[in-house]
Order: structure tokens, then C-alpha cells, then sequence
């Protein structure tokens, strides 16, 4: 089944939350792009929140739903590596192998010294993050 619908204008800035639990899953099962989005449902963002910032059962921030992460925290720029439990975005390898990007874990209790976030994919570009603190955490089922 193909399924096809208009992508609306990327956003000046996006306003993403944390999720409220780590997401579930397999990281092998993770590292793949499919069709098969059951892990990531429990996760799909309330309206006028652009994506939900995900992260594991170790507390590493992970990627977001739609999009891979980069935080800017102590002068570098990071992307999690795929050990955290990721997909490997084609958008996120190209900023690696530019040098614009390091691998590095970044935990959810390191979030207070993040000074920036972008999500990031092939689709969309790059687009500033602000993790809104005025909405409901997504809290899978």
C-alpha cells in the first residue's frame, strides 16, 4: 500500500517536547527505515507540537520521531550515535562526514546545559528546536 500526502512549509523554529518515557524497541529494529512505525505511535506529538524528543532506556537522548537530533552543549555540536538506538539519517551522515557534526551521548539529565537543538532530515533541512515546557509530555500507552 502507498500512501501520499503534501508536506506542509517547514517551520522558522519548531517546538518539540521530551517524551515522558524512553521508547521501546530493539535498537537493530530501530536502525532501519520502514513503513512499520508501531514503536514510534505512542510517541506522535499534540497538536501545535512539531515532534517529540525520544530517548532510551539509559537515558540518552535518541532522535526525534520524524527526524534525527543535534544538540549544541559544551561548544560541539552532536549527533547520538547509532549505538544509542537510532535511525541513520542520510541528512545526519552527510553533516558527520562535512565535519559540521561529532557522534556523542547526550543524556535527558544533561538537557539544562544543552544550548541549542535541531531536528534534521533529508526532507526538511535543518530546523532550530525549542523544547516547549508549557505542554503535556507524551506518555506512550
Amino acid at each position: 500500500r502507498t500512501e501520499c500526502a503534501a508536506l506542509g512549509e517547514a517551520p522558522a523554529e519548531a517546538r518539540a517536547i521530551l517524551a515522558a518515557a524512553p521508547i521501546a524497541g530493539e535498537p537493530d529494529f530501530l536502525l532501519h527505515k520502514t513503513t512499520e512505525r508501531s514503536a514510534y505511535r505512542p510517541f506522535d506529538p499534540p497538536a501545535g507540537i512539531f515532534d517529540t524528543l525520544l530517548w532510551n532506556a539509559r537515558g540518552e537522548l535518541t532522535e526525534f520521531t520524524r527526524g534525527n537530533l543535534i544538540v549544541e552543549i559544551d561548544g560541539a555540536r552532536l549527533t547520538p550515535p547509532l549505538s544509542c538506538g537510532l535511525l541513520p539519517g542520510t541528512l545526519r551522515a552527510e553533516l558527520i562526514e562535512r565535519g559540521e557534526i561529532a557522534e556523542g551521548v547526550v543524556r535527558v539529565a544533561e538537557l539544562a546545559r544543552v544550548r541549542a537543538l535541531w531536528f534534521i532530515n533529508s526532507v526538511r533541512g535543518r530546523i532550530p528546536v525549542r523544547l516547549a515546557t508549557d505542554s503535556q509530555a507524551v506518555i506512550p500507552e
